[in-house]
């Protein structure tokens, strides 16, 4: 798995991060810390926690590009399969009509 890498959304994070600050499961976290009743301890974690979640647009960005599985036993000419055709030709190459 070392050639794998594991790819979030940026913006995705961000909402998440600012949903569980806002949640009753983030202010029970805190008091049951040793933080519990105090407030700008609260208010550093909430920064630390955005600050963070920003700094994700600073990292490296990944492009891929998502392909459908074909099936092995597609017996359609490469064209109609690059240009998703199953029940008719395909209209954009020699197979066409």
């Amino acid at each position: 798995m070392d050639d794998y890498k594991k790819l979030i959304d940026s913006t995705e994070l961000q909402k998440t991060v600012l949903n569980f600050i806002g949640s009753e499961e983030f202010n029970k976290m805190v008091n049951c810390s040793m933080f519990k009743d105090k407030q700008e301890c609260k208010s550093a974690i909430i920064y630390g926690m955005s600050i963070a979640s920003m700094l994700v647009c600073d990292c490296t960005p990944f492009y891929i590009k998502f392909n459908e599985e074909t099936d092995e036993d597609d017996n359609r000419p490469q064209c109609c399969i690059d240009h998703d055709k199953y029940f008719s030709t395909c209209d954009t190459c020699e197979f066409g009509e």
